[in-house]
């Protein structure tokens, strides 16, 4: 973080590469630093979703967090499935929302004009 600073407060870093004088530019360092924070948010959205997915086995497993240690294979995949066929189940019923609601703004549009 601290080198990351000292990089923005100068202008140009010069750095040798190979023998040659290289000079980067501050579009250089930010560019940088765009990439290190993407980096670093992926990893958190991917830590979020494994908390998600933990909790949805908690919630519908009817188990506590340790009782899930101790869970059957084959009970473990019908949690899932079920997770799997609700999951498919609302995505439909988004899917159809959104299909009325755009045939509804269509019929709207041709009664207006």
């Amino acid at each position: 973080m601290k080198l990351l600073l000292e990089q923005i407060h100068f202008t140009q870093l010069e750095l040798k590469d190979r023998g040659s004088l290289k000079i980067f530019n501050m579009g250089q360092a930010r560019r940088n630093a765009e990439a290190k924070n993407r980096k670093l948010n992926s990893l958190q959205l991917r830590s979020r979703s494994f908390k998600d997915k933990k909790e949805l086995l908690v919630v519908y497993s009817g188990k506590s967090v340790r009782q899930l240690k101790n869970i059957a294979p084959e009970e473990f995949l019908l949690i899932k499935e079920e997770i799997r066929r609700k999951a498919r189940k609302e995505s439909r019923r988004s899917l159809l929302t959104w299909i009325i609601t755009g045939i509804a703004l269509i019929l709207l549009l041709l009664f207006l004009f």
